[in-house]
């Protein structure tokens, strides 16, 4: 089992490592391997290794998905009149969102306490 170089590629300024394609002698075809023989045929990975997305164990637990869906609905009115009047598309430059900030305040801490009871009940259920 040979060693395949891996190359650092650069694409719009996002970095990341890929394996290095090379022609077998006499074979025409391209050859890369992501770890093991390939013996001629191309292995090609489909999805990310179960370590590159830790974030799929917490959305599938029912309290972390519920807890962010309450803090994007919470949140979300309040931060687009924010930005919206930073960048100046918002009528009122100062605005006083009186019915977003208490929705904001009432939906947070309820937001990240399930959250939180979420990530709990992912580590207990991997053991961890």
């Amino acid at each position: 089992m040979s060693r395949v170089p891996v190359v650092m590629v650069r694409i719009h300024g996002m970095s990341s490592f890929v394996p290095r394609v090379e022609d077998r002698a006499g074979a025409g075809t391209p050859e890369f391997s992501l770890g093991g023989e390939s013996a001629g045929r191309t292995i090609v990975q489909s999805q990310a290794p179960r370590e590159a997305r830790p974030m799929r164990r917490y959305l599938r637990d029912r309290w972390f998905k519920f807890g962010l869906i309450l803090l994007v609905l919470g949140s979300g009115p309040l931060w687009t009149i924010v930005l919206l009047a930073a960048i100046g598309l918002w009528p009122d430059p100062n605005p006083n969102p009186i019915g977003p900030g208490p929705l904001f305040f009432f939906t947070f801490w309820p937001a990240v306490i399930l959250m939180g009871v979420g990530v709990v009940r992912v580590k207990w259920s991997r053991g961890q």
